[in-house]
């Protein structure tokens, strides 16, 4: 699984024609996501450091968006309050670190341990709404954590399947850990301003301070974000087109045509794909204990993403 985030919160199904476009969404996301890990490794592989990878990548993607965002949003975001402007950077912040978590995962432990860490980032997110906004939480909430706890814990004992020069599975994990609490602060601050703003301007906005976080975070560390090899550049370029680009633009679309929770439980296959492409490029065979666990964990984000759905369908039919 990519390093793509999702709301369960902040969007909701509509009945529009043709879904087999939203369909084809997924499949792409799907795909992406599958393959979005080799990718970054491919990249790490040419000697780019975690840190400059994701700013490049973020660079990269506002740039992208930058001309198309001018000619025709400019007015929108110049209406932008400085309460939500602030609500962005925030949002940005926590964007680069969840980026810069998974990508310094996937450089000390193997493809299944770091994507299956950072998929549980719906649990985090109901634990931080339980915590601070002191929603109460559905009962399937508390079992898919409890099912993601033993998991994690089976996962940690099963060792690393990762064919790396200095693995890392401890440092690793806490990384991908990292990427998944970072990730749930990053949606639950975004909520209330991602309702207000248009989807192309918001990301926008939000890519330029993760893109400033994460040079920022760069020159700090000591990593360069130039004298690399043309295909270390190479690979960033395909990690910001695949990753940062098309798999966001399909989640929306998919978003527009399907339930969120629909949408955040199909993404959960692509995990199925990591493994796959994982043992294809880089020989990296799971062990039993690491495949118990890893379904032990999906199946537990799986479940707190129903309890998350019907605990929030729940409170729009009290509200209406």
């Amino acid at each position: 699984m990519s390093s793509t985030t999702i709301s369960t919160a902040s969007s909701t199904s509509t009945d529009l024609p043709n879904e087999k476009i939203g369909y084809s969404a997924l499949v792409i996301v799907i795909a992406a996501g599958a393959i979005g890990p080799i990718v970054i490794r491919m990249a790490l592989g040419e000697g780019v450091s975690p840190i400059s990878i994701v700013a490049m990548r973020l660079l990269l993607a506002t740039i992208i968006l930058t001309p198309f965002v001018l000619r025709n949003y400019r007015e929108q975001v110049r209406l932008v309050t400085r309460r939500q402007l602030i609500l962005i950077a925030l949002s940005g912040f926590w964007l680069a670190v969840h980026f810069m978590g998974f990508t310094g995962s996937l450089n000390k432990t193997s493809v299944l341990m770091t994507t299956v860490i950072v998929a549980t980032n719906p649990l985090w997110a109901a634990i931080l709404e339980a915590v601070f906004l002191r929603t109460r939480a559905h009962s399937l909430v508390w079992i898919g954590i409890a099912c993601a706890i033993i998991g994690g814990a089976v996962i940690a004992f099963g060792g690393t399947g990762a064919v790396l020069n200095n693995p890392d599975p401890l440092g690793g994990g806490l990384l991908a850990l990292l990427g998944a609490i970072a990730s749930a602060i990053y949606l639950l601050i975004g909520r209330s301003v991602q309702t207000r703003i248009s989807l192309i301007p918001y990301i926008w906005m939000v890519y330029g301070f993760a893109a400033l976080t994460a040079t920022t975070f760069s020159i700090l560390s000591g990593n360069s974000l130039t004298g690399y090899s043309a295909a270390g550049y190479f690979w960033v370029v395909v990690i910001t087109f695949l990753l940062q680009l098309l798999t966001h633009g399909s989640i929306n679309l998919a978003l527009r045509y399907f339930a969120a929770t629909y949408v955040s439980i199909f993404l959960q296959v692509s995990v199925i794909g990591n493994v796959f492409f994982a043992f294809i490029f880089f020989d990296e065979v799971p062990k039993e204990l690491q495949l118990i666990g890893a379904a032990t964990v999906i199946i537990g984000v799986i479940l707190a993403t129903i309890g998350r759905g019907r605990r929030q369908a729940k409170n729009l039919i009290k509200e209406a």
